[in-house]
């Protein structure tokens, strides 16, 4: 009977042990949830984004925006069109934009969201929101339109999740 609280403890004690390295491994390894609403009230669009930290360990947010333009134009002509000087080739070339106010070219928009990066310095173990609006005087009526939502975080890939304007 001794042998097998023995062997009990032991295995235990190594499923303890596991179970540590895995929820270490997960507060490093985590990605923040993004959420992007577009709301048509016109005259203004509103777009309510969203950010939650289901980790423990703090995010530290570098640059967060929104990037409007035709639906199914590759994010890279877009911002081709409204930053030339940038030249991308790659999505991770958008992390070079430095711009912190909005630049509306036809049907197409940038973003700075500078609530997330600029206002707050970590995101927690929470969720943070913020709503801004868009000037619909810059779009065509009767066209689809993608709202993308991008985050960069600090030593991360930058995320990135999209909803649809419909005007």
């Amino acid at each position: 009977m001794q042998n097998l609280i023995n062997i009990l403890t032991i295995i235990g004690g190594g499923l303890g042990i596991i179970a540590f390295v895995w929820n270490v491994i997960d507060t490093y390894r985590s990605f923040l949830r993004l959420t992007v609403e577009v709301k048509n009230i016109e005259p203004q669009i509103l777009i309510k984004t969203i950010i939650s930290n289901n980790s423990k360990r703090p995010k530290e947010l570098t640059k967060t925006f929104l990037l409007v333009s035709p639906e199914g134009e590759n994010p890279v002509e877009t911002i081709n069109h409204l930053f030339p000087t940038i030249a991308a080739k790659y999505t991770n070339d958008i992390c070079r934009i430095e711009e912190r106010t909005d630049i509306y070219k036809k049907n197409r928009a940038f973003i700075p969201l500078s609530f997330f990066s600029y206002e707050q310095v970590r995101i927690g173990d929470e969720e943070i929101s913020y709503t801004s609006s868009i000037k619909i005087d810059n779009f065509e009526k009767s066209k689809t339109f993608s709202v993308r939502f991008y985050v960069f975080a600090e030593n991360r890939y930058h995320r990135l999740t999209q909803d649809l304007l419909v005007l």
